[in-house]
Parts: C-alpha cells; sequence; structure tokens
C-alpha cells in the first residue's frame, strides 16, 4: 500500500491499480487512436454525433489544440 503514497499523481497511482486488474478507464481504444495519429479521425467522428449544447464547444476546443485527452 505504500504506493498511494509514493504515487506522483492519479495516471501513476492508477497504473498501480490495473497492475492488479482493476480496470481505471484512464486509457481507451479512443484516447490512444488520439495520441498515435488518429486526431483527425477522432475529431471528425466526434463531430458527427449528436451531442449536448456542451459538447461540441469541447470538441472544438480539442481540435484548436486547447484540451488535452
Amino acid at each position: 500500500m505504500e504506493y498511494i503514497a509514493e504515487s506522483k499523481d492519479e495516471d501513476d497511482l492508477a497504473g498501480h491499480f490495473e497492475d492488479f486488474g482493476i480496470y481505471t478507464n484512464i486509457r481507451t481504444l479512443e484516447t490512444d487512436l488520439y495520441e498515435d495519429g488518429f486526431t483527425a479521425d477522432i475529431l471528425d467522428t466526434l463531430n458527427e454525433g449528436k451531442w449536448s449544447k456542451a459538447r461540441p464547444a469541447q470538441i472544438d476546443a480539442w481540435i484548436r489544440g486547447i484540451l488535452v485527452i
């Protein structure tokens, strides 16, 4: 349990949980594709969706590079 106190951030802590087979949803197929060169494809797909009023603004921010997944 000492790794909890020693963890640098949430991602680091989640990595320890994943070592025990606990799914943390930190990494998903979508984020992997986004970060591995399929950014335009992911954003195009997101733009095709029917979303709440807040979601298009968030997608637009991703397109402009303001938000990082």
